[in-house]
């Protein structure tokens, strides 16, 4: 669901690995949007792909699904000429190619292209989320 206000000053595309449905990822765009920035919510995988969990931890498809919405925003009338940034959760963070944030992402899971991410990163990681902290 793309939410964006007349005079955005960029948009943010959710990239998660759960639903777009989060209340974590709808209060984050709700904020987001307060301060003038639009924000696209949707799913990664249809429902039926998200049933076989392998998808969920297949980044290539999580990765290509997310260029598609980036081309989508990229070719939309209201915002083609909008800044475009990425907020990661979940495994949809792996999928990020140029995140800004990442909240209880997986950033372990995209290898070494973590090293080509060119744009300043922001790792949230909770102080008990001890899978995270090794990683």
């Amino acid at each position: 669901m793309l939410e964006i206000l007349k005079d955005a000053k960029g948009v943010v595309i959710f990239a998660h690995g759960s639903s777009r449905h989060s209340k974590r990822n709808k209060y984050v765009a709700s904020v987001l949007r307060a301060s003038g920035i639009g924000t696209l919510l949707f799913d990664l995988l249809t429902v039926e792909e998200a049933e076989d969990r392998a998808n969920v931890f297949d980044i290539d498809i999580l990765a290509q699904r997310l260029l598609y919405a980036t081309e989508w925003i990229i070719t939309n009338q209201e915002t083609k000429n909008l800044p475009i940034g990425y907020f990661g959760a979940s495994t949809g963070a792996a999928a990020a190619i140029k995140a800004i944030v990442s909240r209880g992402g997986r950033p372990d899971m995209v290898g070494s292209a973590l090293q080509k991410v060119k744009s300043p990163t922001l790792l949230i990681v909770g102080g008990n989320d001890f899978w995270s902290i090794r990683a």
